[in-house]
């Protein structure tokens, strides 16, 4: 039980970091995006770089 607690803290940890870094990035560009189109492709990026992060994360923690 004691090492799902650490794998769980390391994925957290990782996930956090680099959710907030790609966010980031994801918002710096979503300025250059047309007000229309702006909604779907923020949605399209939380759903990817969620995917993404989890993965990784679980991947270098697992």
């Amino acid at each position: 039980m004691h090492e799902i607690g650490e794998m769980l803290t390391c994925i957290g940890v990782f996930c956090s970091i680099w959710y907030l870094m790609l966010f980031g990035a994801a918002l710096t560009i979503a300025e250059f995006w047309p007000e229309e189109k702006k909604e779907v492709y923020m949605q399209s990026v939380k759903l990817l770089i969620s995917v993404v992060v989890l993965g990784v994360g679980h991947a270098m923690c697992g």
